[in-house]
């Protein structure tokens, strides 16, 4: 069963990097830069006067580099035309090169990049293009979301395209609570809303619904039961995203324990569930298929 996990693990990655090896590329500087910020903050701790943080580069960067690699995986599915393609993935590698450089050289000086109240004009200005960067960031994300959103879906369609459309939805609420940070210059909301947990939360739908898709592609099962057990996962999670979304609204923290929280709690052990059940199902998948190549090889013999 090992054997079979990391063939299947290998070839969807061998296919995703040769069709958007830059994504994945750019993810795996993500990733590096995280590993530098924790050998920063192990030599010279976290905390870099006045006001930088090499933990925020660590979670950035690793958060940065899991969303790019989970894009790739996405933007293998879209059905621009070329031009259009290269247009937008390398506006998005633009972006996310000025983020990596501005995150790590701003904390490292001591200097918040974003919302700095110590550094010089010229600080205030890089965290102004930040801003703006973040904004059209937005804007591209959105319309890879509305393209998918339009494609015309297919009797056919692929599983992994249906839990995208429902992972989309919940970056759009991500980005939502992204331009709220920027109006609000900060992250908090009210006396104990924070809109990085909706930010991050929303974000994550790209592995948390495409996981449960790439175990369910590789099941056998009825066609119609797979797809409502996708759905119930796919809307199990972006209820919760949606009820985080209306807690940190209100100005309260998703942390307590008051019916919104509670809710999105059963949503997301919902969603647990399906993933569980998806797990077991590709287990006992390939356990079939081993037993019927066992007994193909005892019948040729």
């Amino acid at each position: 069963m090992g054997n079979r996990i990391r063939k299947d693990i290998v070839l969807s990655m061998s296919q995703v990097y040769r069709k958007e090896k830059w994504f994945v590329w750019l993810g795996g500087v993500g990733i590096g830069l995280a590993i530098m910020a924790l050998a920063v903050i192990y030599v010279r701790g976290a905390q870099v006067a006045p006001e930088g943080n090499m933990a925020d580069v660590f979670s950035f960067s690793a958060a940065v580099g899991i969303f790019l690699l989970s894009l790739a995986v996405v933007y293998t599915q879209t059905e621009f035309n070329t031009k259009s393609k290269q247009r937008i993935r390398f506006s998005i590698i633009g972006i996310i090169l000025y983020f990596y450089a501005i995150e790590f050289v701003q904390h490292y000086r001591g200097i918040n990049p974003r919302f700095t109240s110590e550094g010089s004009i010229l600080d205030m200005v890089l965290g102004g293009i930040f801003g703006m960067t973040s904004l059209l960031l937005i804007v591209l994300l959105m319309i890879i979301s509305i393209h998918f959103w339009k494609m015309r879906q297919k009797t056919n369609d692929s599983l992994l395209k249906l839990s995208i459309r429902y992972a989309l939805f919940s970056i759009l609420l991500a980005n939502s609570a992204g331009l709220a940070m920027v109006a609000l210059q900060g992250r908090y909301l009210g006396d104990s809303g924070n809109f990085i947990v909706l930010h991050g939360a929303g974000f994550h739908a790209l592995q948390s619904l495409l996981i449960i898709a790439w175990l369910l592609e590789r099941s056998t099962g009825e066609r119609n039961f797979i797809e409502k057990l996708l759905k119930t996962g796919c809307i199990a999670w972006t209820s919760a995203i949606m009820t985080v979304a209306i807690q940190t609204g209100l100005g309260r923290t998703i942390f307590e324990l008051s019916p919104l929280p509670i809710l999105a709690m059963i949503c997301v052990s919902v969603w647990f569930v399906v993933l569980c059940i998806a797990i077991v199902m590709y287990a006992k998948s390939i356990k079939r298929n081993k037993e019927a190549s066992g007994n193909w090889f005892k019948v040729s013999i």
